[in-house]
């Protein structure tokens, strides 16, 4: 994957009268992306040094975050946008991959060392230390031996795209999928899930996405069998193309507006509509004959809402599906990984539109180059000018 910029593209930026932020100057204390009012992600999230979280109290664990995704969810929530608004000041992120350092007392799992993901929201992710109730972490066992950044994004996109495959329509092989967003990560999820599903998956992209061919391409290499762009979908070789297909039992709409007409009206009859998200901002726009004529299931679904009534069970039974799957390369992922200290430019990148198709992960556990290449009293002497 690709990574951030690196310490020494830093250091020539702050040779030029830029300021080096204090968490790469002064590497080893707990670090923390908070923010005290709601707002746009770049005006609002700011990368601070916070102290060490104290011993865990009674039913709590500590956990060392190794890496944490940046998910559009996480920067609504940042907005005050999300159907769910921590309490400020607040900690961004919601999603992570973490080792247990300590546990409080009584505390039966999980272990110091063990390997866990988050099982609640708004625990957040985005610092490299956090105490958190033990029952609001779930161990892992399972991810060990893959890689931070693919264990780390598993338990919201590839959950959710496992959950809409298998709750609200009974899919058998030759089956058909329509579903718009197909370059998010949810809808490559998507593809390579129902791919092993045997079922057919018909995926509509945008048609200004910037290098719309290469992610068509990228698409089709996982395992899509149609991908169109939204301003086809209504030409008469589309609508031939459908016809030519099993009537689609289920359709998934992450975008909303027109974008949830075009999937109602590429589904076939009694089909089931799936909204998920609404990236247009605008309202679910279904036409009265798509209800009416074909009778169409309009139904909507949020991952947390299941996750509160789903057994730990459950979704440990989900997850441990998925990471086989990792394991032998039929569910993989496009990220770039930024190292935390590099805050900033890292959340500036998982903005840029052109990059959707890869996930911007933070890497926790990113080394102390300088303090590598530096003795102590240098570390003491660059802190000081880097700061002052």
């Amino acid at each position: 994957p690709a990574r951030g910029r690196s310490p020494t593209a830093m250091l020539r930026q702050a040779s030029r009268g830029l300021t080096l932020p204090r968490a790469f100057a002064r590497r080893g204390l707990a670090m923390a992306a908070r923010f005290t009012a709601y707002g746009e992600p770049m005006n609002v999230l700011k990368l601070e040094e916070v102290p060490d979280p104290p011993a865990p109290a009674s039913g709590e664990v500590s956990v060392r975050m190794l890496a944490a995704p940046v998910n559009p969810s996480d920067l609504n929530m940042v907005e005050g946008t999300y159907g769910i608004r921590p309490p400020l000041p607040a900690v961004g992120g919601s999603e992570g991959l973490g080792r247990v350092t300590a546990v409080g007392p009584g505390v039966a799992s999980p272990n110091v060392g063990d390997l866990v993901v988050m099982g609640s929201p708004m625990l957040g992710t985005w610092q490299t230390q956090l105490n958190a109730p033990a029952a609001a972490v779930i161990p892992v066992p399972f991810l060990e031996g893959i890689e931070p950044a693919y264990a780390a994004t598993l338990t919201v996109n590839p959950a959710a795209a496992y959950r809409m495959l298998h709750d609200f329509v009974a899919l058998s092989p030759g089956d058909v999928v329509v579903q718009n967003g197909a370059t998010s990560m949810v809808g490559q999820a998507v593809v390579q899930l129902a791919r092993d599903m045997g079922v057919t998956t018909v995926n509509v992209v945008p048609h200004d996405k910037p290098d719309r061919d290469r992610w068509t391409g990228t698409l089709l290499e996982l395992g899509a069998d149609v991908v169109v762009g939204d301003d086809d979908v209504n030409a008469p070789w589309f609508r031939e193309l459908m016809a030519d297909l099993p009537p689609a039992k289920l359709g998934l709409n992450c975008v909303s507006g027109t974008g949830a007409t075009e999937v109602a009206r590429a589904v076939g009859r009694g089909a089931t509509v799936v909204t998920y998200g609404g990236l247009s901002k605008e309202p679910v726009v279904v036409p009265g004959e798509a209800l009416v004529q074909k009778g169409l299931a309009m139904r909507g679904f949020w991952l947390s809402a299941w996750n509160e009534q789903a057994s730990v069970e459950e979704r440990v039974t989900m997850l441990e599906e998925l990471a086989k799957k990792i394991k032998t390369r039929n569910l993989v992922f496009f990220y770039v990984q930024h190292d935390f200290d590099d805050f900033s430019f890292a959340l500036q990148t998982s903005l840029e539109v052109s990059r959707s198709l890869r996930k911007t992960v933070l890497n926790m556990d990113y080394p102390d180059r300088l303090a590598e290449k530096r003795t102590p009293e240098e570390m003491e002497a660059f802190s000081h000018s880097a700061i002052y």
